[in-house]
C-alpha cells in the first residue's frame, strides 16, 4: 500500500465512521436509552436538581460523541450520587 491509497483507505474508514457506525447506533437499544436522556435533559419533567440534569447532559454529549469510556465514568459517578 503506497501513502496515496493508504491516504484513500483513511478517508473510507472514516466515511464509515461517520455514516455506518452513526446508522447502526441509531437502530440500536442505547439509542433508545440515549433519546430518553435526551428527553430528561431537555425538558426535567421529573424536577432533577440541577447538578443531576448537567450530569445527564454531559453523559448525553459523550454517548453522542461515541465517547464510552467517558459516559461509562458519567455513570459511574451519577449512580454514587443518586
Amino acid at each position: 500500500m503506497n501513502e496515496s491509497e493508504l491516504k484513500e483507505f483513511l478517508e473510507d474508514m472514516e466515511y464509515c465512521m461517520d455514516n455506518d457506525f452513526r446508522r447502526t447506533f441509531e437502530a440500536s437499544d442505547l439509542y433508545t436509552f440515549f433519546k430518553k436522556l435526551m428527553d430528561i435533559v431537555l425538558r426535567n419533567n421529573d424536577g432533577f436538581d440541577d447538578d443531576i440534569v448537567r450530569r445527564l447532559d454531559i453523559l448525553t454529549d459523550n454517548i453522542d460523541n461515541f465517547n464510552f469510556p467517558d459516559a461509562k465514568k458519567n455513570i459511574d459517578d451519577l449512580k454514587k450520587i443518586l
